[in-house]
């Protein structure tokens, strides 16, 4: 057998005769080794390891679920996230009092988008009188990162409303002095020959200037929204929750 730490082949099943460590204490060892090298997925697979001598150790636990939320974080996947997010939520089964983890998990369904799920189970855990101070806490946080999400938001909608409101106003400003140049020649046909010229060159003019004001109105109000938005993120306060 090898051992966890220093893959020593000729230790008993008691201590290590080369690094002195229980295959307890060097699984430990080597999860948090491959913790500080950035191999969060490794780190993780010591301290499932560990936990299988050791079911429900919280320190372990603990180590397994942040190496996996770390590792969310950096490779975004659907599996990822999975495994990140059961493994906080079965940390917080156990110590529900750990505040850092919950700020690891609302981060995390941030990251991936799953605000509003967490949301839901945050208010059922409500219901629970012993986890209603810290769900509190947790609460206030959630609602603090999704308007810390707003200005994205924000911008979505005015994209949206460019591509349907705005153009739709552009072509009716385009369209009615065409349509009553076409009026104007099928009511009065006689004097429309007679004026046609003029008459093309004051609809051209008029066509121009409406979408010239047009460009300016629609660049005025991007302006104002735009440094109503920055002026909402500078004096919020707000910061991304922890990593």
């Amino acid at each position: 057998m090898l051992c966890p730490n220093c893959k020593n082949d000729k230790w008993n099943e008691e201590v290590c005769p080369r690094c002195g460590m229980d295959q307890k204490t060097a699984l430990l060892a080597q999860g948090d080794f491959y913790q500080q090298e950035g191999r969060h997925l490794d780190a993780a697979r010591y301290y499932e390891d560990y936990l299988k001598l050791d079911p429900g150790q919280w320190d372990a636990v603990r180590k397994r679920a942040v190496a996996l939320y770390v590792a969310a974080l950096g490779a975004k996947a659907k599996n990822n996230f999975t495994r990140a997010d059961e493994a906080l939520a079965k940390a917080l089964g156990q110590e529900w009092d750990w505040e850092q983890g919950h700020q690891f998990r609302v981060n995390l369904s941030y990251e991936y988008g799953q605000l509003e799920n967490i949301k839901d189970q945050y208010e059922l855990a409500a219901q629970n009188p012993a986890r209603k101070d810290q769900t509190d806490k947790t609460m206030k946080i959630i609602l603090l990162t999704e308007r810390f999400a707003a200005p994205e938001g924000e911008a979505e909608t005015a994209k949206k409303s460019w591509l349907s409101s705005d153009w739709i106003t552009l072509t009716m400003v385009l369209a009615v002095p065409v349509w009553l140049w076409f009026l104007a020649r099928t009511l009065f046909p006689s004097t429309a020959n007679a004026t046609s010229g003029g008459t093309l060159w004051l609809l051209v003019t008029f066509c121009a200037a409406g979408l010239a004001l047009f460009f300016i109105v629609r660049f005025f109000r991007k302006d104002v929204k735009s440094g109503a938005s920055a002026k909402t993120r500078k004096t919020s306060g707000l910061n991304e929750p922890p990593r």
